[in-house]
Order: C-alpha cells, then sequence, then structure tokens
C-alpha cells in the first residue's frame, strides 16, 4: 500500500541526514565569509591608514619643497633689489616671507605624529626667524626686515646653508618613510585582492548550495502537500465534529439543570419550616451554583453558535441595534440612572443578531463594572480609520477602509496588561462574589468581530474606566447610509 511510504526507517533517516546536510552547508560557508569579512576589514583598515600615510609623506615633500622655493625667491629679490634698487623686487621678498609662517605652520602640522621630524622642523624655524629676525610678537612674526629703507640686509650665508641642510634632510627622511608606507600600501593591497577573490568564491560555493538544498526541499514539500491537506481535511473535520459536540452537549445540559433549580427551590419552598438552618444554606448553594451553571451553558451555546454561523449578511443599521439594546437593558440603566450617549452610527454589513449581541455584551460589561457611587456615563464615538491606524491589523488589511466604533465608559476600568487578556475564554478579572459572570461575554464579542473580518481591542486606567473599540470593514454598498441619530441619553 502507498502507506509504507511514511512508516519506512530509511525515509527518516535521510529526513535527519538531510537537515543535518543543510546545517553544514550553511554554517560552513557563513564560517568561512564571515572570518574572510573580519580578515578583509582588518586589511582594508590598514590599507586605509598607509595610504594615508602616504599622502602624508607626499605632503611633507611638497612642503619642504615650497619652503625651499620661497627662500630662494626671498634670497634672489633681496640680491636683486640692493643691486638695482628696484622696488619691485622688495615688495616680492615681502610677499615671499608673509608666506614663510604659514608654511612653517604647516610642516608641523604634518609631521606631529613623529618627533624627529618635529625636531627638524622646530630647527628650520628657529634658524628661518633669526635670519630674517622674524621676533614674532604675540605669535605674529615681525616683517621690519623687508621694510626697512635703502638696501636690505644679505643673510648669513653659513647659517642660510644650514637651513637648506635641515630641509634637505628632512626630505631624505620623508621619502625614506614615503617608500616604506608605498611598500606597506602595496602590500595590503595585494592582500585585499586576496580576500575579495576569496569572498566571491566563499559566496558563489554558499549560494551554489542554498540553491541544492532549496531545490531539495521544493521537492520534498510537494511530497508533503498532498499529506498536509489530507491532515488539514481531517482537522476541519474533528472541529465540525466537536463544535457539534459542543452544542449538543450544551444544549441537553440544559434540561437536568433546569429540574436541578427547580427541585431544589420546590423543596426550599415547601419544606422551610422543617429544614434548619444549614440545611437551608446547602438547598440556597444548590440553586445558585446550578443557577449559574444555566448561565455558563447559555454562554457557551451563544459562544457556539457563533462559530456555526451559516446566516447571510445584510445591511444593519447600528443606529436600530443600540436602540434594541438599550430596550433590552432597560431595567439596569433606569436602575443605575446611567446616561448613554452615542454619534450617528453608520449602516453595516453584518448579521444582524450577532450585531445586537456585540452591542449589548459591550454596554453590559460597562454598567456592570461602574462604580457604585458615581452615575454611569456611556459614550459611543465613530469614524473611519485606515487599517495602518489600527494596531493589530494584519499587514494585508492596512490599506482598507474600517468602521470605527468605540464604546467608552467611566467604571471601575482594569489594568493596562490586562488589555488583551480580557478577550480570552472563561477569563475573569474580578471574583465571583464581587461581580456575577461567566466570563464569557467579551470572547463572544472578539468571536463577533471575527466573524465579520474586523478587529476589537480593549484600552484602561484603573479606577478611571474602559473603552472598547471595533472596526468592521467598510463596506462600498452601504457606506455613507445613515439613519437619524439616535437619542442622546436615557
Amino acid at each position: 500500500m502507498n502507506f509504507k511510504l511514511y512508516q519506512a526507517p530509511k525515509f527518516r533517516f535521510g529526513f535527519r541526514d538531510s537537515h543535518t546536510l543543510f546545517r553544514l552547508l550553511f554554517l560552513v560557508p557563513i564560517f568561512l565569509i564571515v572570518a574572510l569579512s573580519i580578515g578583509f576589514n582588518r586589511v582594508n583598515r590598514h590599507l586605509v591608514f598607509y595610504a594615508a600615510q602616504v599622502d602624508n609623506s607626499q605632503d611633507v615633500l611638497s612642503a619642504l619643497s615650497d619652503l625651499s622655493m620661497v627662500l630662494h625667491e626671498i634670497n634672489f629679490n633681496i640680491v636683486a633689489h640692493n643691486a638695482y634698487g628696484n622696488k619691485a623686487n622688495k615688495e616680492l621678498a615681502l610677499e615671499n616671507a608673509s608666506a614663510i609662517p604659514q608654511l612653517l605652520q604647516k610642516l608641523d602640522s604634518l609631521v606631529s605624529g613623529n618627533s624627529d621630524q618635529s625636531t627638524l622642523a622646530s630647527g628650520i624655524r628657529r634658524q628661518i626667524y633669526g635670519l630674517y629676525q622674524f621676533n614674532p610678537a604675540d605669535g605674529i612674526p615681525d616683517m621690519s626686515f623687508f621694510t626697512r629703507q635703502g638696501k636690505l640686509p644679505i643673510p648669513n650665508t653659513t647659517e642660510m646653508r644650514e637651513v637648506y641642510d635641515l630641509i634637505d634632510r628632512m626630505k631624505t627622511k620623508a621619502g625614506l618613510l614615503m617608500e616604506s608606507r608605498l611598500q606597506s600600501r602595496n602590500a595590503y593591497q595585494e592582500q585585499l585582492f586576496k580576500y575579495n577573490w576569496l569572498l566571491t568564491l566563499a559566496s558563489v560555493v554558499f549560494m551554489a548550495g542554498i540553491f541544492y538544498l532549496l531545490d531539495k526541499k521544493l521537492v520534498e514539500n510537494r511530497k508533503y502537500r498532498a499529506e498536509l491537506e489530507n491532515k488539514i481535511e481531517n482537522l476541519n473535520r474533528s472541529n465540525s465534529e466537536l463544535e457539534q459536540f459542543a452544542y449538543s452537549a450544551s444544549h441537553d445540559l440544559q434540561e437536568p439543570l433546569r429540574k436541578i433549580k427547580s427541585f431544589s427551590d420546590r423543596l426550599a419552598q415547601k419544606h422551610a419550616p422543617e429544614l434548619n438552618t444549614e440545611s437551608r444554606l446547602l438547598l440556597d448553594k444548590i440553586s445558585s451554583s446550578a443557577g449559574r451553571m444555566q448561565r455558563l451553558i447559555h454562554d457557551l451555546l451563544a459562544f457556539s453558535q457563533l462559530m456555526r454561523t451559516s446566516s447571510t449578511k445584510e445591511p444593519v443599521s447600528l443606529n436600530k441595534v443600540l436602540r434594541e439594546v438599550r430596550s433590552n437593558l432597560s431595567l439596569i440603566i433606569l436602575e443605575k440612572n446611567a446616561v448613554i450617549t452615542s454619534d450617528d452610527l453608520p449602516v453595516v454589513s453584518a448579521y444582524p443578531s450577532q450585531m445586537i449581541q456585540l452591542f449589548q455584551n459591550l454596554i453590559e460589561n460597562s454598567l456592570k463594572y461602574s462604580k457604585p457611587d458615581l452615575t454611569p456615563s456611556i459614550g459611543i464615538s465613530y469614524a473611519i480609520m485606515k487599517g495602518s491606524e489600527i494596531g493589530s491589523c494584519m499587514p494585508a488589511h492596512k490599506n482598507l477602509d474600517f468602521h470605527a466604533i468605540t464604546i467608552t465608559d467611566n467604571g471601575i476600568g482594569f489594568a493596562e496588561e490586562f488589555a488583551e487578556k480580557v478577550f480570552a475564554l472563561f477569563q475573569r478579572l474580578h471574583g465571583r462574589e464581587d461581580y456575577e459572570g461567566t466570563g464569557i461575554g467579551l470572547a463572544i464579542c472578539k468571536r463577533v468581530v471575527t466573524n465579520h473580518n474586523g478587529y476589537i481591542t480593549a484600552k484602561a486606567i484603573k479606577g478611571l474606566g474602559a473603552s472598547f473599540s471595533f472596526y468592521l470593514p467598510l463596506d462600498g454598498s452601504f457606506s455613507g447610509q445613515y439613519e437619524e441619530k439616535s437619542p442622546e441619553a436615557v
């Protein structure tokens, strides 16, 4: 039979092996790529460093050449001025001398990280400042050497040669340093090329492995798909049977419970004088428990019926729904002297009975958890919102429009941490002694909204009240249709 395929030990062994192979083919190239990337990054940092150092050496040589040229221009113009009395030569000498402080400052900055070169640069500065009597005041060199009347003094030849010697020594050191840095830069550049090729190779191997495994998995997925579809069909059938069982069980349990409650009530009424206090207390507990069980079964039936919705949607006026709910809850509204205000509500495409149940459960919830010393105030607001404005909205619904209806009260509220839990089945935030209930009402609300492809959320501040917002998809066929506004207060 075909079922042997799913029982063969060989198939299970191969399945485990494919996972192991997948991990190996995935992790090994990843490890290599990470290791090579780290090495690539380290080599690249060294390459950038030495490239900058080569540029620095070139800048030093360029600055020294500029300084030599400026000194040569100054001395030439001094000699020319003294020989021919040409004022232009004197001005050129002053102009070149004015550039010396900036050149020396640039040189100091370039060799600041090299102590030997910094010492030589300081020697050059002292010699030049002595030759041309700059004698800086407040850091500004004195140029009076070049502005005096008559002939200009010719710098001492020996001292000038010492300046050129210092410049030549700096050039020699800078040249050797640049050659060393060039060699380092070229070596790291070669390493970078190797790492680049290795990274490319590792990436190709990784992609080839992933392609192989994905192709293999696709073949396996085709084989599993039929089995999965069969399991889904079985699961749907089991869910349907379970829903039918829950409905039948809940329905069949009502009659025995009614009899238990009826008989206990009759026993308490007919034989009350003959019963002692403890016996009456026990009968009261039996009656109370049976009543609570009846309410629980009633709510479970309501919940199971929501799971079995087979009717079709129709245009439903939420203003009419609200009026009907107010009528259903009129006694408790009058008893608590509650005030209910509402915006104009739209006509929506929905299941009418479920909309009544939704509004009734939410408003009844607000009335139940009202403060004993404060008049209950319930406000119902309406707006149209984009799905992207709803926090729990699925990505596929982000661009859709929704009817947003919010019911806000001034009751006891609850801690914000329970905002999601309140919609769970049998979830209660308070004991039965304080507030009656089965813990199913808000779960029914969520089921109703889910049946309409919508969302429901809750916000609250403990002691200040709560608000419940539900969002129903906007039906273009009925959008914009409103009934006359419902009464503002009861």
